[in-house]
């Protein structure tokens, strides 16, 4: 069963405690891990995808990310549209 994971965003550090900058490093390289390890899982990159606020994507963002997702999924499942 094919399984994706994407990163989070990478936008609003700026405004983030260094505990909580701490924990998304840890979180975002566990991500890359899985994605790494399983040969059935992909990540999906969210690079250049800017958000609106400290924790949100803006629409333009997520249509983009939706399309890496889908990317990602046909590429692990061998199934093109």
């Amino acid at each position: 069963l094919p399984f994706v994971t994407g990163d989070w965003g990478d936008f609003g550090a700026e405004r983030r405690k260094p505990a909580a900058i701490s924990r998304r490093k840890l979180v975002r390289s566990g991500l890359r891990r899985v994605a790494a390890e399983d040969p059935h899982a992909a990540f999906v990159e969210s690079s250049g995808l800017p958000g609106v606020d400290i924790a949100h994507y803006g629409r333009p963002s997520l249509i983009e990310f939706g399309e890496r997702y889908a990317d990602a999924f046909i590429a692990l499942s061998g199934e093109h549209p």
